[in-house]
């Protein structure tokens, strides 16, 4: 998620790249997949030199998707103890840093001005389509591409869908990380 650990790992890991000489700095590309679609999406707006990303069934609206499954209410309704959410169980403060996020991936990716490759499964019922859909209408990128791919779901789980995305991500970071 995009709270302070998510921004410190990303920023981390830029300074890695930075002191390893066998890494050109200058072309740096980013994939995230899912919920990593949204902590990729708030990189670029943390982390200066991202050359070109990639979304993969990225979460755009990561609280609408949660608030779904968690009690209305909000904080106040929230047990103190958590919620069980198939077997997953999420705490207080997994719902406050939604609320601290507020946004911060789409106000990220209208200011990201380089190529931005978005991909995501017809049959997602993960996350909908509509979150590739605001990525790209909300997205500042002067490159910018998305991409529904046919008879696939959240992870294109599927050789011939698993086998197309792949490659349409290498040719995309050929082009775009020249």
């Amino acid at each position: 998620m995009c709270n302070r650990r998510g921004a410190n790992t990303a920023k981390r890991s830029h300074f890695v790249f930075r002191k390893n000489k066998n890494i050109n700095t200058k072309k740096i590309g980013v994939i995230g997949l899912s919920a990593g679609g949204l902590v990729s999406a708030c990189a670029v707006g943390i982390v200066k030199g991202i050359k070109s990303l990639v979304l993969l069934s990225a979460v755009a609206r990561y609280k609408k998707l949660w608030d779904k499954k968690l009690i209305t209410g909000g904080r106040k309704g929230f047990p103190k103890a958590g919620v069980d959410v198939g077997g997953l169980l999420v705490g207080r403060d997994f719902y406050e840093a939604l609320e601290r996020l507020d946004d911060f991936n789409l106000k990220s990716i209208r200011n990201f001005k380089n190529p931005l490759l978005i991909i995501h499964g017809e049959n997602d019922k993960v996350v909908l389509s509509f979150d590739a859909k605001l990525y790209y209408n909300t997205s500042g990128s002067l490159k910018k591409k998305l991409i529904i791919v046919k008879n696939a779901d959240h992870t294109f789980a599927n050789v011939k869908s698993e086998k197309r995305v792949i490659g349409i991500i290498c040719k995309w970071f050929k082009r775009t990380l020249k």
